[in-house]
């Protein structure tokens, strides 16, 4: 089974996080890494399939801009940030990662850990590559 990770739905989940962290505690240096953050995402592409996808996005990084930059915290921003965040973990489908238990490694069924049959392949016996 394989894994696709989308970058970009990875970083726009990481700036909500963020985002829900600095508003819950805010201090100057924490709104400074939020407005960082939101600085960099200018490079994340947003989902342009839609447009309210991609509305959504640049008015999460611009509301994170204003908040990290106002003069002084104002709860109107804090609200938006925290508003705005709530709905791009629901756009990109946020699900918490699993629990301990269920996140641990399956371990490999006893057949498949033998080593495997390969034939001598010529060029393995070559003197002059040290074979």
């Amino acid at each position: 089974m394989t894994r696709i990770i989308d970058l970009n739905r990875e970083r726009w989940l990481s700036l909500a996080n963020g985002a829900l962290q600095t508003v819950a505690n805010s201090t100057p240096a924490r709104r400074e890494t939020l407005r960082v953050a939101a600085g960099r995402m200018v490079s994340a592409t947003p989902p342009a399939a839609e447009p309210h996808a991609m509305s959504l996005c640049l008015a999460f990084r611009w509301a994170c801009t204003a908040y990290a930059t106002a003069p002084g915290l104002r709860l109107s921003e804090a609200e938006a940030v925290r508003h705005l965040a709530a709905a791009i973990r629901a756009l990109f489908d946020h699900a918490p990662p699993p629990p301990d238990a269920v996140a641990q490694a399956v371990p490999v069924p006893p057949a498949a850990q033998g080593s495997l049959d390969l034939p001598e392949h010529p060029w393995m016996s070559r003197a002059d590559v040290a074979g």
